[in-house]
């Protein structure tokens, strides 16, 4: 299924690393951004399993900041999401407001 639709695999692994790359830079629903790069790392860690020579710690290393991330969100004091959660602050808690402050 992949090796047919190689460009398009291609593409949306390209969009993804860039949306996660960004989202965390900016400090933009890092708690999502976090998650996601989490499972993203799970994701490439399996593929990789079986790779002769394959330094198995590494996986580790690589997923447990992004658990962080999503754990702590670490983009409240400098990143947009402060900014966001300054204006949702007085709106009721409901429906998209709500899920936007679980990402944020």
């Amino acid at each position: 299924m992949v090796v047919p639709n190689f460009g398009l695999f291609g593409l949306l692994t390209f969009v993804t690393e860039i949306a996660l790359g960004v989202g965390l830079l900016l400090g933009l629903l890092t708690r999502l951004a976090g998650l996601g790069g989490a499972l993203w790392q799970v994701n490439i860690a399996l593929g990789a399993y079986n790779v002769p020579g394959e330094w198995y710690w590494i996986w580790a290393l690589l997923i447990v900041p992004q658990c962080v991330f999503a754990a702590c969100g670490a983009g409240r004091p400098l990143g947009v999401d402060g900014a966001i959660r300054t204006k949702l602050a007085p709106l009721p808690d409901r429906g998209w407001v709500t899920l936007v402050r679980l990402a944020t």
